[in-house]
């Protein structure tokens, strides 16, 4: 077993900067270490339940904090995740799990009825349930309790993306599985990953869904430069800046409708928050009009 943690993972950080602040979702927050240990903690769970690096694991959440533990957790055990839209029909849930080949689901839906109708018609081996407690599915917690020895990632987590199935059902897209060499698969990531204007620490404001690429490609690439991570789990324009003011954020990718809403608000209201510690700023995956531009 590799017992040196690879540059710029969370082990690492682990590692060299334990006690800074790692990931912080409203009120809550974890330090490298902490973050570190329940990953790791999770990955021996999810290995003691008959997960294995050739296996793949669906992962229906919002935007927080458990969804990078369990992501981490993935990447440590060297299997595949889907990312799944919390807001999909259990007809769309059930596509998605056949597909795939998801033996294991990790949800933080309120209400369980559409995740354990998708078992029992696609044969999930379990359900890992992060907030709402029943007796047919495993609770994140508990397997935050699982011991073991200290697990290190290779790569970032395999990621299996579904596109929208505008041209019919939705098609798996694999994100991160490469088959290039190391080197040049590190120089493409470098180039896409340059930030011209921000400095390489720093903090990364996530607002992105996971179920997309762009979310997990912000989050990993802010691991890898060690920034404190905010997340946001649902999108709201005033919050976004309160984020921003309050931990100093300097840096953030949204898509236009996000932008949009902040122009929206009063001036008064936009006026009230102090953004100047915000270095830079991205746009896209939609029509961006020049008006908006200028508005940034």
């Amino acid at each position: 077993m590799n017992t040196t943690p690879r540059a710029g993972s969370i082990e690492h950080w682990a590692r060299v900067r334990p006690h800074d602040i790692a990931l912080v979702e409203g009120a809550r927050q974890l330090s490298w270490a902490e973050l570190d240990r329940c990953a790791n903690a999770f990955a021996h769970g999810l290995r003691a339940q008959g997960v294995t690096e050739h296996d793949v694991v669906a992962v229906r959440t919002h935007v927080r904090i458990e969804w990078v533990v369990v992501a981490s957790a993935i990447a440590r055990v060297g299997c595949t995740m889907v990312g799944m839209n919390w807001r999909l029909t259990e007809a769309e849930t059930q596509h998605l799990l056949a597909n795939s080949g998801a033996m294991a689901l990790v949800c933080d839906d309120e209400d369980l009825s559409t995740v354990k109708a998708c078992q029992a018609a696609q044969g999930q081996r379990f359900i890992v349930s992060i907030d709402t407690p029943d007796p047919q599915c495993l609770s994140y917690e508990a397997l935050l309790r699982t011991p073991g020895e200290p697990l290190h990632s290779a790569a970032d987590p395999k990621l299996l993306i579904y596109t929208s199935g505008t041209t019919g059902l939705p098609k798996g897209v694999a994100v991160g599985q490469r088959n290039v060499d190391e080197q040049t698969w590190r120089e493409y990531r470098e180039s896409v990953e340059q930030q011209p204007g921000a400095s390489e620490a720093g903090v990364q404001l996530v607002t992105m869904p996971m179920h997309h690429a762009s979310g997990p490609s912000q989050m990993w690439g802010a691991v890898r430069k060690g920034r404190k991570i905010v997340l946001m789990r649902r999108f709201e324009p005033e919050a976004a800046l309160a984020a921003m003011q309050e931990h100093r954020v300097t840096v953030w990718s949204g898509v236009p409708t996000m932008f949009k809403r902040i122009a929206g608000l009063p001036p008064e209201v936009i006026a009230r928050y102090d953004v100047s510690s915000v270095q830079r700023v991205t746009v896209g995956a939609a029509p961006v009009p020049q008006s908006l531009k200028q508005w940034i």
